[in-house]
């Protein structure tokens, strides 16, 4: 057993630095390729189970799938051929190319991030078919007995029994899904009011709420998809009615769908392709018979047959129940290792972040650059965030080029008064221009959305009552407001 205590102190203490940098670069290595192969064969597993749904979606390819050409998606066919190759190689003791997974990773992660904006757009499609649905579908004016204030009480009194976090997470989607009335000249005012939060704050932050704005608007995100939303915006339904409703309702909320099962997809594949690279980074230590057990090679073995699978959806679908038990068997025989190996690796993150901090020179001495690059590369990708950019270190807060990232160097990344103008400026002229000829309707359900994404903050209870009841009672469009209330009742229903 390794005494990671005497390494510590044998380390701060410059004492035998060459024989422990080595020693602790190999356990960290071995661990982390012990950590790598079960969790890919826990992903293949899961892969496994997405592959019925995407050979049925090649099938489908030639006449179009609606998810598939809203987000640009890469061709999965290739990418499960390369996955599949780099899976058999795995088995015959051929590590993976660090380089042909890093192009699938990137390649993946642009995929998401198409994806992710189309599906803000097709939700915002969504957003706006719920409160238009009571003009054409089921009830279209309010009860008798309703009462914008009794609803409101209703809604308080339901939060006041949740826990302060699930109360918190409840009110800002209640918030998001009220009815909304103001001037556009009021709702810039709002917006540049709620972005200001952002100023002198962190600058990634900042972008981000810009970039979410713009995809939930539809003025970022794929053509097809801005093209769809554009149409909705400038539909006239006094004249089209209800058939162009149920058009539009059944394009959006089934594409989005579709969308959100590639997003799974995606998500699916990335893990599986940063254990990958994980076990590019750590040579050939990854073929210990301690690690590279039975149930590992078996799940491998039954995914590389399903991703090289040739048959139809069907017949596949039909081979897959056969195999479902096995593969449930083997994964049973892996439960825990996992959590066992990360809370080892977490034990001696310190000594890396030591090694990183106070022996950079001796790194460089002894000829380790390489192998402790690879080290803080294995700490990116075995961190909570499977997107994570692997350019910026976990344990020493640089980047690639030896430069402070956001956490350590403030005065680079934070929003000045002069850039959060320019950027806010640029934001409202896109959506000035965005709403021009659009009718109010939906010129409200963008303003709404975007303050999904910003939403108020509330000093008392009493200022939420009053945003609550302001916001029913200003609104006269009953159909509107139906729509409002019925998602309401089902967000406390979930909680």
């Amino acid at each position: 057993m390794t005494d990671y205590s005497l390494i510590t102190r044998e380390l701060r203490n410059k004492k035998d630095v060459e024989r422990n940098l080595i020693l602790f670069s190999d356990r960290y290595m071995f661990l982390s390729a012990k950590l790598a192969l079960v969790n890919l064969a826990f992903s293949a597993v899961s892969l496994v189970e997405e592959t019925t749904q995407t050979i049925r979606q090649m099938e489908s390819a030639e006449t179009g799938n609606a998810a598939e050409s809203a987000s640009n998606a890469p061709d999965k066919k290739t990418a499960f051929k390369a996955v599949s190759a780099m899976l058999s190689d795995l088995l015959n003791g051929k590590m993976p190319e660090y380089k042909a997974v890093e192009n699938l990773r990137n390649a993946n992660i642009q995929a998401m991030e198409r994806v992710t904006d189309d599906v803000d757009i097709f939700h915002t499609g969504e957003f706006a078919l719920n409160r238009l649905e009571h003009r054409f579908h089921g009830t279209k004016m309010l009860s008798e007995s309703y009462s914008d204030l009794a609803l409101t009480d209703a809604i308080i009194k339901y939060l006041s029994q949740l826990p302060d976090e699930s109360q918190n997470l409840l009110i800002s989607e209640i918030i998001a899904e009220l009815p909304l009335r103001m001037t556009k000249a009021r709702y810039f005012d709002l917006l540049r009011e709620r972005l200001s939060r952002y100023d002198h704050g962190d600058l990634s932050a900042f972008y981000e709420v810009l970039t979410r704005i713009e995809t939930i608007t539809g003025i970022k995100g794929s053509e097809e998809a801005k093209a769809l939303l554009q149409e909705l915006f400038h539909a006239d339904f006094s004249v089209a009615g209800q058939p162009a409703f149920d058009r539009f309702q059944t394009e959006f909320i089934g594409t989005s769908e579709e969308l959100e099962a590639e997003s799974d997809f995606y998500i699916v594949f990335e893990s599986a392709l940063n254990e990958l690279m994980s076990l590019s980074l750590v040579s050939d230590l990854a073929f210990s018979d301690e690690v590279f057990t039975g149930p590992v090679k078996l799940i491998l073995e039954k995914a590389v047959k399903a991703f090289s699978n040739k048959k139809n959806a069907a017949a596949f679908s039909k081979e897959l129940e056969n195999t479902e038990s096995e593969l449930y068997q083997a994964c049973e025989a892996l439960e825990g290792i996992p959590e066992e190996t990360h809370e080892e690796l977490e034990k001696i993150a310190d000594i890396l972040h030591l090694i990183t901090e106070q022996l950079p020179k001796e790194v460089s001495a002894y000829g380790l650059e390489e192998r402790y690059e690879s080290l803080r590369k294995l700490t990116v990708l075995q961190s909570d965030s499977i997107f994570a950019d692997l350019s910026i270190s976990v344990t020493s807060g640089k980047n690639d080029d030896g430069e402070n990232s956001k956490e350590e160097n403030d005065t680079e990344e934070t929003v000045t008064d002069e850039l959060f103008n320019e950027k806010t400026g640029e934001l409202i002229q896109k959506l000035q221009t965005l709403f021009d000829g659009m009718d109010r309707f939906f010129v409200r359900v963008l303003m709404a959305r975007t303050f999904s994404v910003l939403p108020p903050h509330f000093s008392t209870q009493e200022e939420l009552e009053q945003t609550i009841y302001g916001a029913l009672s200003s609104c006269a469009d009953e159909a509107e407001k139906l729509g409002c209330i019925e998602v309401i009742d089902q967000l406390m229903a979930e909680y």
